[in-house]
């Protein structure tokens, strides 16, 4: 629903209360068309009317940031664990073992096109750690350096509004 909490340990104050925001995206479904491909499979997916839903993230989490990167571990989803599987990888979701592809793009390699860190001036890249089955992603809070190029997909973006800066001038001060 965008909403976190900045600190509960001291009383009521502007910058101590419930943030609520909307955080409007763009998708590069063009440069990382898988990226986008995996990631909408975890938006589309939830249906509070069903008794055994799929993983969504509905439910996600803001887990942690990383200090040196900016960058705020997102899509955690309560429940959704990697598990090994005859020799390979799988998700497992409320006892229900779910396929894990990779999030590998085609052009993955040489000829693969960047995205320039300057598209996040403020923060607000969205990213995936390359070779990781899991729908966790990340969101830089700062402009990125060169530190997330190697291990790190950029297959989105926020785009920048009044609630988005807001959200990313407060996640700078976040506790860690």
């Amino acid at each position: 629903d965008g909403t976190f909490y900045v600190r509960d340990d001291e009383g009521e104050s502007d910058e101590n209360k419930v943030f609520y925001g909307r955080l409007t995206i763009g998708l590069f479904g063009t440069v990382a068309p898988n990226h986008v491909e995996q990631f909408l499979k975890y938006v589309e997916s939830y249906n509070p009317a069903e008794e055994n839903p799929y993983p969504s993230y509905a439910r996600s989490q803001f887990d942690s940031m990383d200090d040196n990167t900016g960058l705020l571990n997102c899509g955690v989803i309560p429940g959704l664990e990697v598990t090994s599987i005859g020799g390979g990888v799988g998700l497992e979701y409320r006892g229900r073992i779910l396929g894990a592809p990779l999030w590998i793009e085609s052009n993955q390699g040489e000829g693969r096109k960047k995205i320039s860190h300057s598209l996040g001036k403020k923060g607000g890249l969205l990213t995936h750690r390359d070779l990781d089955v899991s729908p966790n992603f990340g969101l830089t809070t700062r402009p990125s350096g060169a530190e997330l190029d190697a291990s790190h997909t950029v297959f989105g973006r926020v785009f920048l509004d009044e609630s988005s800066t807001e959200f990313l001038d407060r996640m700078i001060d976040v506790p860690t």
